[in-house]
């Protein structure tokens, strides 16, 4: 990156937390393959003001050393038998291809993760965890650990472990608060949202199951009052964060929603970290943590939109105006108009409207102003 290394890029950028992937050769193992390649890599990122966190998932693997001491008691059981493991082969490079089976959180694998992620921190000087799937019970036979059970019929059902799960949760988030008063414990749990475990993570990630439904357009996998109800985290306390590559459209228009929501789209490519980079930026600006949000369903006192499918969400700052998050999520281009009504929103005098990203002027007259937005076109003004 002519001379400049990619660490330094986003640390410019902003960025403050990363999530390594590929920091041992066995999937969700609990120790690091190079472990001097680990520490100094946690070392160099906390020189530049960013976190570190690692990845753990719900699966063990057919390389780690304790595998065959732990299957039996510790695998969730499917009802497949006699193949009751769920075999799952997993192979993405750098990472050596190996065969993997789901995990049961009431198995002593809770113990071993537990164990495992007290001793990173403690070695390595991590900042949390990265957890993928770890929250989703899946339905599990397996008598060794007390899941499942026998009907009166002699056929056998199965248990979910709800609550070892939150259990698990709650360790591990002991260990790192314990540890480092501000760790983090990222969750990923497409389409599961367990609020017993959800309640001890400190943020999710959410919205891989959407590359299996039917649809062609955005709102036909996700339509606005689903993202509302999962997508959101503010009604139960837990930040959320999009996850991109699964619907049909490009990251770009993927924050015409999740923007009117109040979530951002989580980037892993350099060009998308430099748009969130932007949009972080404009919000510190303004004082977003200070404003008082207006979400599009119920802002209706102090914003009108046409035409049907555009959308208008607020954020009022006491002293820095306003920033109007506009999206147009129809089919197609439309020229989208906004009336604000200064009265309510305590503008006074003359008032002003720049795109928050460019810098460029919008004509507002009498608190109406029009913009022309593509299908998934969307803009951030901010009025004065």
């Amino acid at each position: 990156m002519d001379g400049e290394l990619l660490i330094d890029r986003l640390a410019k950028l902003g960025v403050k937390t990363l999530a390594l992937m590929d920091w041992t050769d066995i999937l969700c193992y609990n120790a690091p393959t190079e472990p001097e390649k680990l520490r100094n890599f946690v070392k160099e990122c906390h020189k530049r003001g960013m976190k570190v966190l690692v990845y753990f998932g719900f699966q063990m693997s057919e390389r780690a050393p304790e595998f065959e001491a732990f299957l039996d008691e510790c695998a969730a059981w499917m009802k497949s038998a006699p193949y009751p493991y769920g075999e799952n082969p997993d192979d993405y490079p750098p990472k050596p291809a190996q065969q993997v089976y789901r995990v049961c959180y009431r198995s002593e694998w809770r113990d071993f993760v537990v164990a495992g992620i007290a001793r990173l921190m403690d070695e390595y000087d991590i900042d949390g965890v990265y957890l993928d799937g770890t929250g989703l019970p899946s339905k599990c036979y397996n008598f060794h650990h007390g899941c499942g059970y026998e009907k009166p019929d002699g056929s056998h059902e199965g248990t979910f472990a709800i609550f070892a799960g939150r259990e698990t949760l709650r360790r591990i988030y002991t260990v790192a608060k314990s540890r480092k008063p501000d760790g983090q414990i990222n969750l990923h749990n497409s389409g599961f949202m367990l609020i017993p475990v959800l309640a001890w993570a400190t943020s999710y990630w959410d919205g891989e199951q959407l590359s299996a439904k039917p649809g062609t357009f955005p709102l036909e996998r996700l339509p606005l009052d689903m993202f509302r109800t999962e997508f959101m985290g503010h009604q139960w306390g837990v930040p959320a964060e999009f996850l991109h590559y699964v619907l049909p459209c490009p990251y770009e228009d993927e924050w015409a929603f999740t923007l009117l929501h109040d979530v951002p789209v989580r980037g892993y490519e350099l060009a998308q970290i430099e748009l969130w980079s932007k949009l972080w930026r404009v919000f510190d600006a303004f004082g977003r943590k200070e404003a008082e949000w207006l979400p599009y369903w119920r802002n209706g006192e102090y914003v009108t939109v046409q035409p049907e499918g555009a959308y208008v969400s607020l954020y009022r700052h006491p002293k820095n105006g306003l920033l109007a998050v506009v999206s147009n999520l129809s089919h197609r281009e439309a020229k989208v108009t906004v009336g604000l009504n200064l009265k309510r929103l305590g503008l006074k005098g003359k008032v002003v409207a720049r795109d928050a990203l460019t810098g460029e002027e919008v004509q507002v007259e009498k608190g109406q102003f029009t913009i022309t937005l593509g299908s998934f076109g969307w803009k951030i003004l901010w009025v004065r």
